[in-house]
């Protein structure tokens, strides 16, 4: 009895829970699904690693502004982290990170796009963060040809390993390794 007389006067403070997710359809002929994640800054979790990739179970591309602490996380199969390079060319012009104060995500495989709050850097642990989901082909195809420009870049990374590794076939176990 004593517990609750304190919590009436106010001695414990109530803690909020530490990650929320809601999720919402459109009213209308094509409904879409839309899933709102948020976390409290008490939580200490990172919203891309912990909230973001854990909730979809897939691999993201992210085009944020991002500190030099941390970078792609390649360490769970199929739900890394892929951050996507700048400059990139958006319609007819190209941008930059730094020009660009947009911060989102895109599945890959999938239709899932996300819009997140809070840019990709190592103090997002210590600040509450919000991510707004779609699930919907056409907005996911726009931003995933902004994100597919790195896959260029990547493919002629391997077909360079590719040649090296016919030339050097001692090494060849060691280069068959997964890169994401």
């Amino acid at each position: 009895m004593q517990y609750f007389k304190k919590l009436s006067d106010g001695q414990f403070p109530t803690v909020p829970p530490y990650l929320s997710r809601q999720s919402i359809k459109t009213a209308g002929q094509a409904a879409v699904t839309v899933n709102v994640y948020s976390k409290s800054a008490t939580s200490r979790y990172e919203i891309y690693k912990r909230v973001i990739v854990k909730a979809l179970k897939k691999t993201i591309k992210v085009w944020s502004r991002r500190d030099n602490k941390l970078k792609g996380d390649c360490r769970v199969v199929e739900r890394n982290i892929r951050l996507i390079k700048s400059p990139a060319r958006v319609g007819d012009h190209d941008t930059n990170l730094d020009a660009d104060l947009t911060n989102w995500a895109v599945s890959d495989p999938g239709n899932i796009f996300c819009l997140i709050d809070r840019p990709y850097a190592k103090n997002q642990t210590v600040e509450s963060a919000m991510a707004v989901c779609i699930d919907q082909a056409d907005i996911f195809a726009r931003f995933n040809d902004i994100a597919a420009q790195k896959k260029v870049i990547v493919k002629a990374f391997r077909k360079t390993i590719q040649v090296w590794s016919r030339r050097n076939s001692k090494l060849k176990g060691e280069l068959q390794r997964k890169f994401c």
